[in-house]
C-alpha cells in the first residue's frame, strides 16, 4: 500500500506487528498475526501460498491491517492487496534470501484508508 499519511508509515516501520483480516470463500473473516514492513513509502507482508491469508488475497483482494503498538496505540488500515510472486527482495533483518522457500509477497497499494482511535 502507497501510505500518504508519513505518520502511519512511521508507526508500521516501528511497530511490525499486525494481524490481517480477509474474507473466506462464505464472506466470513478469517485473521491471522502477521509481520509488516514500511518501505519506499509503502506497507509490505510475506506468505507462501498454502496459507489461508493468501487463497484467500487471491479470490478477493480486499482485507484490513490493524497494526499493533503500544498500549493503547494501534493503527488500522482497510485495503487491497496486490501479490507479487517469487522470493522475497527485502527481509526485515538483512538476511540473504539463500534457502528461503517460495514467497507471496503482499503490497497493499494506494487508496487505502486508515483509522485510528
Amino acid at each position: 500500500m502507497t501510505v500518504a499519511n508519513e505518520q502511519a508509515l512511521d508507526f508500521v516501520w516501528r511497530h511490525p506487528d499486525a494481524a490481517m483480516i480477509t474474507l473466506r470463500p462464505d464472506g466470513t473473516a478469517h485473521m491471522a498475526r502477521i509481520e509488516v514492513a514500511a518501505f519506499d513509502g509503502k506497507v509490505w507482508a510475506t506468505g507462501t501460498g498454502p496459507l489461508v491469508r493468501t487463497k484467500n488475497l487471491r479470490r478477493d483482494p480486499r482485507c484490513s491491517l490493524f497494526v499493533f503498538g503500544a498500549h493503547p496505540h494501534w493503527l488500522g488500515l482497510e485495503t487491497t492487496a496486490t501479490i507479487t510472486e517469487g522470493r522475497p527482495r527485502h527481509h526485515l533483518d538483512g538476511a540473504s534470501s539463500s534457502g528461503v522457500r517460495q514467497t507471496a509477497s503482499m503490497l497493499f497499494p494506494s487508496g487505502s484508508r486508515t483509522k485510528a482511535p
